[in-house]
């Protein structure tokens, strides 16, 4: 939650893969840029990055509410796609 944020100092883009095992709803998509508001309700895992926080949101049910909160220091949006996410269901 946003008020209990992990925080990973040393993610590498590229290298490291943020990993929900057991967690998919549907399909997976990130969407870039956004805050844990951004998302709408899909049915479908989703995440999403702010900037100016470095938080990673993730909606793990696609019910359009965030679910978890992590910070990744050291990252933009723009770094991550959906490459670097690995879900299972």
């Amino acid at each position: 939650t946003a008020a209990n944020t992990d925080v990973f100092g040393d993610y590498t883009v590229g290298t490291d893969l943020l990993v929900f095992s057991g967690l998919l709803t549907g399909s997976f998509t990130y969407n870039g840029a956004g805050t844990g508001a951004s998302f709408t309700n899909t049915g479908h895992s989703q995440a999403v990055f702010d900037n100016a926080t470095d938080k990673l949101y993730v909606d793990t049910d696609g019910d359009g509410t965030s679910d978890m909160v992590m910070k990744l220091t050291g990252v933009n949006y723009d770094d991550l796609t959906a490459t670097d996410f690995k879900w299972t269901v």
